[in-house]
């Protein structure tokens, strides 16, 4: 890794601001790091981290995640298999007691009412920083481990959410997809439908509505929980009137995985 130094020389001939070099850390910061990484490529950790280092120089934008590398993110989802959970030997040992605490604590600030919100986003992003950081340094077995990234996972949902309101839609996209990386990391299919419904809600939301319908697609292709493809199916189905008349001709009408029973 190239010391600091030669880092700000780097940074320098590709353009890159020397905050964005301090901030998101070697070798994050260099073009082309911007997509966001593979499932099942070990960087489910990292994935975490990135999203809020990137948060923290991306404010107000109207854009999300490039629809094509969104697009590859749920294929991945959708087509590969999970890599479990497994224990990390270094590092001081987290005790069950203390992870039980932290679920406790999320539960609550994230069933908050939406009027209180604009109080709870700092916790929040303690909270994430407290089990990111457990992840990274922390010894503990693969149940506590499971748990952590499962707890990852609904923080980074929620504080995606939160920068969403705020019209933030980069950083939205890039903790949902932190989140995406820690459900695909356990196993979770559900949570992972449910962040993929997330990103294709923002899609349509930014006037992208055939990333959305592929981004639902893939979701509904793993999901079985009758409750989840009852709502994806109508999300789709919502997103169809948004395409353009040459997007209409590839992309028929239909509502998949629709539950006759949901009245949704």
């Amino acid at each position: 890794m190239p010391d600091a130094w030669f880092q700000q020389l780097i940074a320098d001939i590709f353009d890159v601001g020397h905050d964005r070099v301090t901030v998101l850390g070697w070798p994050y910061w260099l073009p082309g790091n911007e997509a966001p990484a593979a499932l099942g490529s070990g960087a489910t950790v990292a994935a975490l981290r990135e999203a809020q280092r990137r948060a923290m120089l991306n404010r107000r934008t109207l854009v999300g995640l490039a629809p094509a590398a969104l697009a590859a993110l749920a294929q991945q989802w959708a087509t590969l298999d999970p890599a479990l959970a497994t224990s990390v030997p270094a590092g001081q040992a987290v005790a069950p007691e203390f992870v039980t605490w932290l679920e406790s604590s999320v539960r609550h600030l994230t069933g908050m009412a939406t009027v209180d919100r604009q109080h709870s986003a700092q916790l929040l992003d303690s909270y994430y920083e407290t089990v990111v950081g457990l992840l990274e340094k922390s010894r503990r077995n693969q149940v506590t481990e499971t748990r952590l990234f499962t707890l990852a996972s609904s923080l980074a949902q929620t504080i995606g959410w939160h920068r969403f309101d705020h019209d933030h839609h980069t950083a939205a996209g890039l903790y949902w997809s932190a989140a995406l990386h820690a459900a695909h990391q356990v196993g979770d299919g559900c949570r992972g439908a449910g962040v993929l419904s997330d990103l294709a809600y923002q899609n349509i939301w930014l006037g992208q509505a055939g990333t959305a319908i592929d981004v639902l697609d893939h979701a509904l292709s793993r999901t079985q929980d009758a409750t989840a493809r009852s709502l994806l199916g109508p999300l789709r189905g919502r997103s169809w009137p948004a395409l353009s008349g040459r997007d209409r001709e590839v992309t028929p009408p239909q509502m998949v995985g629709v539950s006759s029973t949901t009245g949704l």
